[in-house]
């Protein structure tokens, strides 16, 4: 991802920032659970007070165990998740890697934010996501990261939500995990089923569409699993929606 930094800071110097570049509003969530992660985000992209889409990808597989979810500017998310899976499958094949610790995969996304930042911040910022299942023997468990727009990696954790939504579907959420008997602390979700994680996602992401404007349209999810990343059909999406309209959340 050398270029990458050029790329951006002639980008921000010599063009302004197009309204439908940015995209601020969304929400993304990611719930590990006993076999993995879910990871999920609406699919509204907003330019200014205006919806561009209703179907826009903000997730993204990076490699065979990891994905990254973006909040920010909708060019420069896509932009870093196709470096970030070209400098992961790069680091793989150049030393003939069969594992790379989970840490070492999200410190080349901090690298790389920490590295542009200014040019981040001037087309809107972003914030991410990045979830992985580590395959290490001793351990093996769905791992959530948090990076922030400059390049701090939060505390590992089990839940993340990120987002103008995330101020709705982050406790709607929580009351899900605290009502089924998985209390909010280390190791809370090691019992959760990916059933469950995924209907308390959606369930989540439904509450942050009845209040914010800038989070709707489709939910795109994706299961994040020891033998792999799995994309959800919208089929079953839709009936995981409808059993979050009707309240069956167990």
């Amino acid at each position: 991802y050398q270029t990458l930094g050029t790329s951006l800071a002639s980008f921000s110097m010599h063009h302004p920032v197009p309204i439908e570049l940015r995209m601020k509003g969304t929400t993304c969530v990611a719930l590990a659970h006993k076999d993995g992660v879910v990871v999920a985000t609406d699919g509204r992209a907003t330019m200014g007070h205006m919806i561009g889409s209703d179907t826009f990808e903000k997730l993204f597989s990076v490699d065979r165990h990891s994905v990254v979810a973006f909040a920010g500017s909708a060019a420069m998310a896509q932009l870093f998740a196709k470096s970030l899976e070209a400098q992961l499958s790069f680091e793989q094949d150049c030393f003939e890697l069969s594992y790379i610790p989970p840490k070492t995969k999200v410190n080349v996304l901090v690298q790389m934010v920490r590295q542009h930042a200014g040019a981040l911040m001037s087309l809107g910022g972003l914030v991410a996501i990045f979830s992985t299942y580590d395959t290490d023997a001793r351990d093996p468990k769905g791992r959530v990261f948090f990076v922030l727009g400059d390049g701090t990696q939060t505390p590992e954790g089990e839940f993340e939500c990120i987002g103008s939504g995330s101020h709705a579907a982050k406790p709607a959420i929580s009351a899900c995990l605290d009502m089924s008997g998985f209390p909010q602390h280390k190791g809370m979700t090691q019992g959760l089923s990916e059933e469950m994680a995924q209907r308390f996602v959606v369930y989540g992401l439904r509450k942050a569409h009845e209040v914010d404007a800038a989070t709707g349209g489709y939910i795109h999810m994706m299961l994040v699993r020891k033998d792999g990343v799995h994309k959800v059909s919208q089929d079953d999406i839709q009936v995981l929606i409808e059993r979050a309209r009707q309240g069956r959340m167990t």
